[in-house]
């Protein structure tokens, strides 16, 4: 949900400029995924599993946010999934949104990765929130900060 704890917290440094994680995303088939469509915030809704990174940037850069398909891959299996940056605060709360990429399916076997880069990204705190759009599979997910030069 908008208002839940994210599922994990980073801090990107100048020590520490990037981080990765996996994770699971899941989404509701048939009928509920029809009316899925109509809620403004599908993450509110409890057929909806989304995961929510909390990244915390201790300066300005650039920052690169990327997912990617990983975990088993059954054959003839396909999922997609979108991602977006928001700004947030210290409680993980979605604030305004930032980018958005979206995987088109995947047949099993393909991996693509999709990469949102943000220049100029202010210190501060952003949440990244993973969306299943179609069946259930996993992703990794990575965080990178290229801080600006003082």
């Amino acid at each position: 949900p908008s208002s839940a704890a994210p599922d994990r917290t980073h801090t990107l440094s100048r020590t520490k400029a990037s981080v990765a994680w996996e994770s699971q995303v899941n989404v509701a088939e048939g009928p509920a995924w029809e009316l899925l469509k109509f809620f403004a915030d599908r993450c509110s809704n409890p057929a909806e599993a989304c995961d929510d990174t909390l990244l915390f940037l201790e300066s300005a850069g650039t920052l690169a946010v990327s997912a990617q398909r990983s975990g088993p891959l059954p054959a003839g299996d396909f999922y997609a999934f979108h991602f977006d940056l928001y700004r947030s605060d210290a409680t993980g709360m979605k604030g305004s949104p930032v980018g958005r990429r979206t995987q088109a399916p995947r047949v099993a076997g393909s991996r693509g990765k999709e990469t949102l880069t943000v220049a100029n990204a202010a210190s501060g705190y952003y949440l990244v929130r993973v969306t299943g759009e179609e069946g259930v599979g996993f992703y990794s997910g990575q965080a990178t900060l290229k801080p600006a030069r003082r």
